[in-house]
C-alpha cells in the first residue's frame, strides 16, 4: 500500500512528466494530416498490406534497421486505419513518452526537479523532433528507446540484483533494432559503468554480453548496407554543420548552450554522471563523423537518440 506521505512526495514528480508529455502531443498533434506521406512514409505503411510472412521477410531482408517499428506498425494501422493521422499517431505517443521519460533521468543525473522537467519541455519544443513526431517513421520510436534504456540503466546501476540488467539488456536489444545508431549510445552507457563506483558485478557483464551477441546480425546488416547508401553525400564541413543545426532544432543557440552545458555538467556532477551525458551527446556524433569520412552516414534523423542528451545539457548553461 502506497502510504499518504509518498504519495504526497510522488505525484508532483509524475504531473511534471505528465504536463511535458502533454505539451509535446499538443505540438505533434498541430497539423499532423495537413500534409500527404512521403515516399518513405508511404513504403512504411503499404507493406503493412502484406500478408505476415512477407511482411517478415521483406523487414529481415532489407528494412532491419526499424525492425521495432514495423512490427508494431502493422498491427496498429490494422485496427487504426491506413490513413496519414492514424500513420503517424504512434510517433506522436512515442514522442510524448520520451519527454515525460526524460524528465526523472534528468532529475537523477542533474540532481534537481526542476533541471528534468527543464530537460522535458525543451525536447518537447524542439522543431526537430516535432517534425519527426509527424511523420510516420521509426525515428520517435528511436527517441523513445534511447531515454528509456538509459533510464533502465539508470536503475540497473543503483540495484543489486538482476532484475533491472535483464530488463535493461531487452531494451537494449530493441533499442539496437530501432534504429542501428543507438547502439552508439550504448557505448556511452558501458563507459559509464565503468566509472561508477561500486563497479557493477556479473549482472552487468551478463546484460552487456548479452546486447552484443543479439546484437550482431544487426551489426552485420549495418556494414553490408554501408556501401549501399548512395543517396547520402560525402561529408564536408558545410554538410556536417547543415546537420548539426537540423539536430538543434535550427537554432544555434541551442546547440551552443548544450556544449557549454556539457562543459558545466563536467565540472558539477558526479564522474560517471558526466561520463554518461557527455558520452551520450558526443560519441555517437564523433563516431558518425569518423565513420563517414569513409562511408557518408551522416544524417541528422539517424542522430536523433543524443537530442535527449542535448536537452539535458543546455538547461545547465
Amino acid at each position: 500500500m502506497i502510504s499518504a506521505h509518498s504519495a504526497r512526495w510522488d505525484w508532483p514528480r509524475w504531473l511534471d512528466s505528465i504536463a511535458v508529455a502533454a505539451v509535446s502531443a499538443l505540438a505533434g498533434v498541430i497539423a499532423i494530416g495537413r500534409k500527404p506521406l512521403w515516399l518513405d512514409e508511404a513504403l512504411d505503411v503499404q507493406w503493412t498490406h502484406l500478408g505476415w510472412h512477407d511482411y517478415l521477410s521483406l523487414t529481415f531482408r532489407s528494412e532491419m534497421g526499424q525492425t521495432v517499428w514495423l512490427l508494431l506498425l502493422k498491427p496498429w494501422l490494422s485496427i487504426a486505419g491506413h490513413g496519414e493521422v492514424a500513420a503517424r499517431a504512434p510517433s506522436v505517443l512515442f514522442a510524448a513518452a520520451a519527454c515525460a521519460l526524460l524528465v526523472p533521468v534528468g532529475r537523477t543525473l542533474l540532481g534537481g526537479r526542476l533541471a528534468g522537467a527543464a530537460a522535458g519541455l525543451l525536447m518537447a519544443c524542439s522543431a526537430f523532433v516535432v517534425q519527426w513526431e509527424q511523420q510516420a517513421r521509426t525515428y520517435t520510436l528511436a527517441l523513445f528507446a534511447s531515454v528509456a534504456v538509459t533510464y533502465l540503466f539508470l536503475r540497473a546501476l543503483r540495484s543489486s540484483g538482476w532484475w533491472w540488467w535483464l530488463l535493461y539488456a531487452l531494451v537494449g536489444v530493441a533499442a539496437v533494432y530501432t534504429h542501428f545508431f543507438l547502439g552508439l549510445v550504448l557505448v556511452a552507457h558501458a563507459a559509464a559503468a565503468l566509472t561508477f563506483r561500486p563497479r557493477p558485478g556479473r549482472p552487468a557483464v551478463y546484460a552487456g554480453f548479452t546486447i552484443v551477441l543479439l546484437s550482431l546480425p544487426a551489426a552485420a546488416f549495418a556494414i553490408d548496407m554501408s556501401a549501399a547508401r548512395g543517396f547520402i553525400p560525402p561529408l564536408t564541413l558545410d554538410g556536417l554543420t547543415a546537420e548539426l543545426h537540423l539536430l538543434a532544432g535550427g537554432r544555434w543557440a541551442i546547440a551552443a548552450a548544450a556544449v557549454v552545458g556539457a562543459a558545466l555538467v563536467a565540472a558539477r556532477v558526479e564522474r560517471w554522471k558526466a561520463v554518461l551525458l557527455i558520452g551520450w551527446l558526443m560519441v555517437p556524433l564523433a563516431t558518425t563523423a569518423a565513420l563517414s569520412l569513409s562511408h557518408p552516414s551522416f544524417i541528422a534523423r539517424y542522430l536523433i537518440g543524443v537530442v535527449p542528451a542535448a536537452s539535458l545539457c543546455a538547461p545547465t548553461c
